[in-house]
């Protein structure tokens, strides 16, 4: 019983979300009165939304492919490092997930706006990038501990160059973890607003952003329909995630 309430807790929020995106009333409640999608098809017909949607996927999209290649670089780098070297390392690595964000959004301020770079698509997606390694390192490290190291020496003694055994025995025995490290570090980005509110200015807002203005000045049941697409998008990538992991794991 303890176990099935803590479920419906974590789960409730969710519900309430879908329910408010689809109520047919005038105004952001619960329960629905009725079956609507004019939240949804308000979103679709309001630039501002679509433009904050695509804005948030393409940081989203290149800012994952940053980490993914920074963070498991990392990660090879250090596999087989132990002791104070390995410790000082992934303490400096993994401080984007210990610092709170505001912190983070204030530093990232103070250095952009000296460098006046303040809401550049760029400059939040280096930023997301800083938040997603973290990610992909801890989850490449971890494939590590199941990775036998014998396989690269047996590689490398075969004539294989350094390059060719990691794309083809390295990179292979850590997809898990690439794949594991790829999905947090899309999603920090996706749904990040501490940093993202302080560093995109006026011009680059993304979605969360949108929506955080849109419930400070002016509560629109528009919000809830977002909401829904925000939190599909993560158990979508939450799905492929684990189909492509079982298919890896059994193939």
């Amino acid at each position: 019983m303890v176990a099935l309430g803590i479920l419906v807790f974590l789960i409730a929020p969710t519900v309430l979300v879908f329910g408010m995106a689809f109520n047919a009333a005038p105004d952001l409640s619960f329960p629905p009165r009725g079956f609507s999608m004019q939240w949804f098809e308000r979103y679709l017909e309001n630039p501002v939304w679509i433009d904050a949607t695509l804005r948030s996927l393409v940081i989203g999209a290149a800012s994952t492919i940053l980490a993914v290649l920074l963070g498991t670089a990392a990660a090879v780098g250090l596999a087989q490092t132990r002791g104070a070297v390995f410790n000082v390392v992934s303490a400096i690595v993994g401080l984007p997930l210990v610092v709170p964000g505001i912190i983070i959004g204030l530093a990232l301020f103070d250095l952009y706006s000296r460098m006046h770079i303040v809401g550049d698509v760029g400059a939040i997606i280096l930023a997301h990038t800083m938040l997603g390694v973290p990610y992909v390192f801890v989850n490449v490290i971890a494939s590590f501990t199941k990775f036998d190291f014998r396989l690269e020496q047996a590689s490398l003694g075969l004539g294989a160059g350094p390059l060719r055994t990691f794309l083809h025995v390295t990179f292979p025995g850590v997809l898990p973890g690439v794949i594991a490290g790829a999905f947090f570090a899309f999603i920090s980005s996706w749904d990040d607003l501490a940093v993202t509110m302080l560093i995109a200015g006026s011009t680059s807002r993304t979605l969360p952003v949108v929506m955080f203005s849109g419930i400070r000045f002016n509560v629109d049941p528009t919000i809830a329909a977002v909401a829904a697409i925000l939190t599909a998008v993560v158990l979508v990538l939450a799905a492929l995630r684990t189909i492509l992991e079982r298919r890896i794991n059994h193939g």
